[in-house]
């Protein structure tokens, strides 16, 4: 199985007016990155790591768009995940309606695993698709997803705008649902 390095969108999140930190509280080390899961929402201790002082943003949340792709004996196979990077996500504020928009943040990303996972499911003939043109389609997806996170920012104004952000996590939620057939299992 050829392995696809692609990573997907280091996102900005809420740019909330923070005093600056006198003294950050200890954090446990290391934390290992984790696996989109509609079980286990992020929390705040996921963000290990050193907050961007000079950055006007509250937090930064940061995922990797993982995709494997392969074929082997005639059959294509396929692994996509969104993987949250606790080490290169940091919080300057522990407000819970900022949280709330950094999930959407990863819960966007797995909306564009699932759609990646529908159209990599649907390719005919797989195995005879010149790598490249497998890359592209996966590139294509990633892309995609950077562009959606950067709207989402804008429209919601990084989680300031109320109405915007409960409109946001509405859609997300639908989306999610609509793509359910596509959830990575296992």
């Amino acid at each position: 199985m050829s392995i696809v390095p692609l990573a997907a969108a280091v996102v900005l999140g809420s740019s909330l007016a923070v005093a600056s930190v006198a003294q950050e509280p200890p954090k446990p080390q290391p934390a290992e990155p984790f696996e989109w899961s509609a079980s286990r929402r992020l929390a705040w201790k996921d963000y290990l790591g050193r907050p961007d002082m000079t950055s006007q943003a509250s937090a930064l949340t940061v995922y990797l768009l993982s995709v494997e792709h392969g074929c082997s004996g005639g059959v294509f196979s396929f692994r996509v995940a969104v993987m949250f990077q606790p080490q290169r996500s940091w919080t300057k504020s522990a407000l819970p309606r900022l949280l709330d928009h950094e999930q959407g943040h990863f819960d966007l990303g797995e909306v564009q695993a699932r759609r990646l996972r529908r159209a990599l499911g649907s390719l005919k003939e797989p195995c005879d698709l010149p790598a490249a043109e497998l890359n592209d389609l996966t590139s294509k997806y990633v892309i995609e997803d950077a562009e959606r996170q950067q709207r989402y920012d804008q429209e919601t104004i990084y989680g300031l705008d109320g109405t915007r952000q409960a409109f946001w996590e509405a859609d997300i939620r639908k989306q999610l649902k609509e793509l359910a057939a596509f959830v990575h299992r296992g």
